[in-house]
Protein backbone atom coordinates (compact mmCIF):
# COMPACT_ATOMS: atom_id res chain seq x y z
CA UNK A 1 0.00 0.00 0.00
CA UNK A 2 1.43 3.52 -1.03
CA UNK A 3 2.27 5.92 1.97
CA UNK A 4 -0.34 8.35 0.90
CA UNK A 5 -3.41 5.76 1.43
CA UNK A 6 -2.02 5.03 4.35
CA UNK A 7 -1.75 8.25 5.67
CA UNK A 8 -5.75 8.88 4.60
CA UNK A 9 -6.17 5.67 6.42
CA UNK A 10 -4.71 6.92 9.56
CA UNK A 11 -6.30 10.22 9.15
CA UNK A 12 -9.87 8.55 8.89
CA UNK A 13 -9.00 6.51 12.06
CA UNK A 14 -7.99 9.67 14.00
CA UNK A 15 -10.59 11.58 13.12
CA UNK A 16 -12.87 8.63 13.56
CA UNK A 17 -11.09 8.60 17.62
CA UNK A 18 -11.42 11.93 17.93
CA UNK A 19 -15.54 12.22 17.22
CA UNK A 20 -15.97 9.30 19.23
CA UNK A 21 -13.66 11.00 21.83
CA UNK A 22 -16.31 14.51 21.67
CA UNK A 23 -18.89 12.05 22.11
CA UNK A 24 -18.01 11.18 25.72
CA UNK A 25 -16.40 14.28 27.05
CA UNK A 26 -18.26 17.13 28.68
CA UNK A 27 -18.66 20.33 26.36
CA UNK A 28 -16.24 22.50 27.87
CA UNK A 29 -13.48 20.38 26.48
CA UNK A 30 -14.54 20.01 23.28
CA UNK A 31 -12.64 21.97 20.66
CA UNK A 32 -14.72 21.98 17.42
CA UNK A 33 -11.55 24.02 15.74
CA UNK A 34 -9.34 21.05 15.95
CA UNK A 35 -10.46 19.34 13.39
CA UNK A 36 -8.60 22.03 11.16
CA UNK A 37 -5.28 20.24 12.60
CA UNK A 38 -5.87 16.88 10.91
CA UNK A 39 -5.59 18.37 7.21
CA UNK A 40 -2.40 20.31 8.84
CA UNK A 41 -0.80 17.21 10.07
CA UNK A 42 -1.61 15.59 6.69
CA UNK A 43 -0.71 17.68 4.38
CA UNK A 44 2.46 18.06 6.16
CA UNK A 45 3.48 14.47 6.80
CA UNK A 46 2.74 13.70 3.35
CA UNK A 47 4.67 16.93 1.40
CA UNK A 48 7.64 15.68 4.49
CA UNK A 49 7.69 11.82 3.39
CA UNK A 50 8.02 12.77 -0.33
CA UNK A 51 10.96 15.21 0.46
CA UNK A 52 12.60 12.39 2.93
CA UNK A 53 11.82 9.61 0.17
CA UNK A 54 13.68 12.00 -2.50
CA UNK A 55 16.84 12.45 0.35
CA UNK A 56 16.80 8.80 0.62
CA UNK A 57 18.22 8.54 -3.06
CA UNK A 58 20.20 11.08 -3.12
CA UNK A 59 24.10 10.17 -3.28
CA UNK A 60 25.03 11.97 -0.46
CA UNK A 61 24.11 9.89 2.06
CA UNK A 62 23.94 13.07 5.05
CA UNK A 63 21.13 14.69 2.67
CA UNK A 64 18.55 12.05 5.03
CA UNK A 65 19.38 12.87 8.10
CA UNK A 66 19.76 16.67 7.33
CA UNK A 67 16.57 16.72 5.74
CA UNK A 68 14.55 14.49 8.63
CA UNK A 69 16.14 16.78 11.26
CA UNK A 70 14.95 20.02 9.37
CA UNK A 71 11.10 18.76 8.47
CA UNK A 72 11.45 18.10 12.21
CA UNK A 73 12.27 21.47 13.28
CA UNK A 74 10.09 22.76 10.62
CA UNK A 75 7.12 21.26 11.97
CA UNK A 76 7.68 21.95 15.85
CA UNK A 77 8.31 24.99 14.82
CA UNK A 78 4.59 25.41 12.43
CA UNK A 79 3.11 24.11 14.95
CA UNK A 80 4.27 26.43 17.93
CA UNK A 81 2.81 29.06 15.24
CA UNK A 82 -0.06 27.53 15.03
CA UNK A 83 -1.00 27.07 18.95
CA UNK A 84 0.20 31.02 19.47
CA UNK A 85 -2.14 32.09 16.79
CA UNK A 86 -5.01 30.13 17.99
CA UNK A 87 -4.49 31.21 21.33
CA UNK A 88 -5.00 34.83 20.17
CA UNK A 89 -8.08 33.86 18.08
CA UNK A 90 -9.59 32.19 20.98
CA UNK A 91 -8.34 31.93 24.62
CA UNK A 92 -11.38 30.21 26.21
CA UNK A 93 -10.88 27.11 23.93
CA UNK A 94 -7.48 27.20 23.81
CA UNK A 95 -6.64 24.43 26.69
CA UNK A 96 -8.91 21.77 24.86
CA UNK A 97 -7.47 22.49 21.76
CA UNK A 98 -3.27 22.34 22.76
CA UNK A 99 -4.11 18.89 24.35
CA UNK A 100 -5.83 17.55 21.18
CA UNK A 101 -3.26 19.45 19.41
CA UNK A 102 -0.41 17.98 20.89
CA UNK A 103 -1.98 14.27 20.98
CA UNK A 104 -2.27 15.07 17.19
CA UNK A 105 1.47 15.93 16.57
CA UNK A 106 2.57 12.70 18.87
CA UNK A 107 0.48 10.46 16.81
CA UNK A 108 1.00 11.32 13.20
CA UNK A 109 5.00 11.88 14.44
CA UNK A 110 4.98 8.64 15.75
CA UNK A 111 3.43 7.58 12.63
CA UNK A 112 5.45 9.04 9.79
CA UNK A 113 8.65 7.86 12.10
CA UNK A 114 7.14 4.31 12.04
CA UNK A 115 6.73 3.98 8.13
CA UNK A 116 9.92 5.80 7.50
CA UNK A 117 12.03 3.14 9.63
CA UNK A 118 10.17 0.45 8.13
CA UNK A 119 11.40 1.97 4.30
CA UNK A 120 14.78 2.56 5.62
CA UNK A 121 15.19 -1.38 6.58
CA UNK A 122 13.52 -2.61 3.23
CA UNK A 123 16.13 0.01 1.52
CA UNK A 124 18.63 -1.24 3.85
CA UNK A 125 18.16 -4.95 3.03
CA UNK A 126 17.91 -4.42 -0.95
CA UNK A 127 21.15 -2.47 -0.68
CA UNK A 128 23.45 -5.40 0.46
Amino acid sequence: MSYFLKLIVFSLVITACVVVWNMFIPKEYISLHAYFIIPFFFVYSYLTHLSLTKALKDENKNAFTMRFMGATGIKLFFSLIFIVVYSFVNKAGLIPFAVLFLFLYFAFTIFETMILFKQLKKDKQTNQ
